[in-house]
């Protein structure tokens, strides 16, 4: 089953939700992009279902780092995924 993502940004009337369905090809494209770092700490967290401490615990960063690195991994595979429909729209 595909990802799914939604953009809630209005259309023309305002009113409308448009969603945009990632395929799993458009996702192991983003995750093979993310640095080695960001793939260690994201792999555990988001596919494990590992908790916060586990992870920090086992890769023995502070959760500062984790978030830190959390955001900018998302931020990779928002880029990756969603880069040219956002360059379209603006």
């Amino acid at each position: 089953m595909p990802w799914r993502l939604t953009d809630r940004a209005p259309d023309a009337t305002g009113q409308q939700l448009s969603d945009r369905l990632v395929s799993r090809l458009e996702m192991a494209t983003a995750w093979r992009l993310l640095p080695y770092r960001q793939r260690r700490i994201v792999e555990p967290h988001l596919l494990q279902g590992k908790s916060t401490p586990a992870v920090c615990d086992r890769l023995r960063i502070s959760d500062r780092t984790l978030c830190r690195e959390m955001g900018a991994a998302l931020d990779t595979i928002i880029a990756v995924v969603y880069g040219d429909w956002f360059d379209g729209a603006a």
